[in-house]
């Protein structure tokens, strides 16, 4: 027969774990969101600079600290540490764990050379690699390859951004774009006086102030400069105060152009193909290619004038350039560059170079009242120079 006073007392029992299991889950749970919850570093204060960024994180799952309860802000963080933290921050989780005998990182760094965020010769597959201290440079490089290629966000224009970097001119050709794309998108900053102090490095707190800063655009660095001065004119036109055409739309006109730049063989012969789109009054084309052997000989050039205000599909001989001259002797390379410029400025607010030896790599020029400051940038060039051998 079944006993009443047994079934209550089996319900109740039930009842009761069921919420024991509910209080455990929401707290599991919860503690993701919580970033205080069941942390407490004792090196680590809410009210110094750092503390809210170390939690945030911590409460994230992304960063714990060392076997004695601390968390170091101040000690330096390791470049292993730092593709760790930055990569399962952003993809909400940690993946790709080391084979058994390996240094604990060297799974995540094979996904990171995967995804084109570290390339292998940039940091090497070893325990030392892996261990040594990151520096600042490095960190730009790594956040930025981050925000594009697994966070899909666009670059953002960095018109006067030497004017915010006070040590901008010490800032290598290797890391530049990268820092400034970091320094305008407001996930890192410089010292008190303006100096980035890439050679630097990074340490454990201002990882996580960059990294936090790569997920939560609320809590990115507002950037303030002083933008040159732009003037809407006809057909939507944006002009600086020399009349040249805007830093950004002038670098859309370019890509476009760009784009569609092949090196094609025909019957022997080499020729550079390029479209270039019809400008707003007032604006021209402005290109130009050379071909040197690799004693600086001319196997052909433009003139600095013949091509200028060229429209629609250009087609131009590159004279005396064989397929020996380019795998010979000469070893010749080609070079080009594109610019817009006026009647009256010869030199366009941007310009891109293209160079057979660099890569997937273009040089872009910025003109900064008489200087031309210059920056590597990211581009697939693969398709320009297929037949370039």
């Amino acid at each position: 027969m079944f006993d009443k006073k047994l079934g209550r007392n089996i319900a109740v029992s039930m009842l009761r774990l069921i919420l024991v299991t509910a209080v455990l889950v929401s707290m599991l749970f919860s503690s993701a969101y919580a970033y205080t919850d069941g942390v407490d570093f004792p090196d680590v204060n809410q009210g110094d600079w750092f503390g809210d960024w170390v939690y945030n994180l911590a409460g994230r799952g992304a960063i714990a600290g060392y076997p004695d309860g601390t968390f170091g802000p101040n000690k330096s963080i390791t470049r292993g540490e730092f593709i760790k933290i930055a990569i399962s921050t952003v993809e909400n989780g940690s993946f790709y764990v080391a084979d058994e005998g390996e240094h604990w990182a060297m799974g995540m760094l094979r996904y990171a050379n995967e995804e084109g965020i570290v390339l292998k010769h940039e940091i090497p597959s070893t325990r030392a690699g892996l261990d040594q201290p990151i520096n600042r440079y490095e960190m730009a490089r790594i956040m930025i390859r981050i925000n594009e290629k697994l966070q899909g966000e666009a670059r953002t224009s960095v018109t006067d951004v030497d004017k915010v970097i006070t040590d901008y001119k010490n800032l290598p050709q290797t890391y530049r774009s990268y820092v400034e794309q970091a320094y305008m998108k407001g996930l890192l900053q410089g010292d008190n006086a303006g100096n980035y102090n890439g050679d630097k490095g990074g340490t454990r707190a201002e990882a996580c102030v960059m990294v936090v800063r790569l997920v939560d655009e609320s809590k990115r660095a507002e950037v303030v400069v002083e933008q040159e001065e732009v003037v809407t004119v006809s057909e939507g036109v944006e002009v600086n105060a020399k009349g040249q055409m805007a830093v950004d739309q002038a670098r859309e006109y370019i890509k476009t152009a760009v784009d569609t730049m092949r090196v094609v063989q025909k019957d022997g012969k080499y020729y550079l193909t390029i479209t270039l789109e019809e400008l707003p009054e007032g604006h021209y084309w402005q290109p130009g290619y050379k071909v040197l052997t690799d004693k600086s000989a001319y196997l052909c050039s433009s003139y600095s004038n013949d091509l200028v205000g060229a429209v629609g599909y250009q087609e131009w001989e590159l004279e005396n350039v064989t397929s020996d001259a380019i795998n010979g002797v000469d070893d010749a390379d080609l070079s080009f560059y594109l610019h817009i410029r006026t009647a009256d400025e010869r030199m366009g607010s941007v310009v891109w170079s293209m160079h057979t030896a660099w890569g997937n790599q273009v040089l872009e020029g910025i003109l900064d009242g008489n200087n031309m400051i210059d920056t590597m940038q990211e581009y697939d060039t693969s398709k320009i120079f297929e037949e370039w051998k």
